[in-house]
């Protein structure tokens, strides 16, 4: 008999690197996103606040997985609301750009501590699967290498390791077998096993089906736009740069 879980997963990252792109095409992994392009960031940009989506993935032997993708805002003035998100979290995708080397910085200075400060008692350890985006936009000479993030999942405890494109659809489908490996694997109460390079989700799926696709309406009056800032967390010795809203540390 096939078997069937539920599971939440959150994503964590500097605003505007992608995150509700990412989500998107991992609910709609067949969308045509031709024409979509990368967004224009300007001062109309506005954070995600609180947007989930409720997806059923089922591999090629009848396992079913269903779905709370939770997405966040990146930007530090949205870490209040993004603290009511966190309960009941089984999987942590903490994302990056694959252009933004300052992106890479911040989830182990901003967002890795921001989740083991808001882990539940009764959780020893988050799964967390470390994602770059817009890899179709890093060149040889702006970006962050696929060596450097591997060190950074390596020095994290990362379950996982994909490098995407929401655009192009590069790493979408490695993403979802990760994330239903992992989910399954925890349901089942399995001990947590650090990611390496070798590693590959033996998955195979069959297909996805959208649920709902609920926009957050909290109690809580939205806080102004932040502007830029730098993180009050702990950070190497250098000095600081601003990018975007994000909480940037260099």
């Amino acid at each position: 008999m096939a078997e069937s879980y539920n599971s939440k997963v959150i994503i964590v990252g500097d605003g505007a690197i992608g995150k509700t792109c990412l989500l998107s095409r991992l609910c709609e992994p067949e969308k045509d996103f031709a024409g979509f392009g990368h967004a224009d960031l300007s001062d109309d940009y506005e954070p995600t606040t609180f947007n989930n989506f409720s997806v059923e993935w089922e591999t090629t032997d009848g396992t079913l997985l269903s779905l709370e993708l939770w997405d966040t805002a990146g930007q530090e003035g949205f870490e209040e609301l993004r603290k009511l998100s966190y309960p009941g979290t089984e999987i942590y995708i903490v994302a990056y750009a694959c252009n933004s080397e300052i992106t890479l910085k911040n989830v182990e200075y901003k967002w890795v501590p921001e989740i083991q400060r808001n882990l539940e008692s009764a959780v020893p350890q988050a799964w967390i699967i470390l994602v770059g985006t817009k890899v179709d936009l890093r060149t040889e000479d702006e970006g962050v290498s696929q060596a450097q993030a591997e060190k950074v999942a390596s020095d994290i405890g990362a379950i996982g390791f994909v490098e995407t494109s929401a655009l192009s659809g590069i790493g979408i489908q490695e993403v979802m077998k990760q994330i239903i490996q992992k989910a399954v694997d925890k349901a089942q109460n399995k001990e947590m096993t650090i990611w390496n390079e070798s590693d590959d989700a033996n998955i195979s799926l069959k297909g996805s089906t959208i649920k709902e696709d609920n926009s957050y309406q909290g109690d809580k009056e939205k806080p102004a736009q932040p502007g830029p800032v730098t993180s009050g967390s702990a950070k190497p010795a250098g000095v600081k740069k601003e990018d975007d809203g994000c909480c940037v540390v260099m």
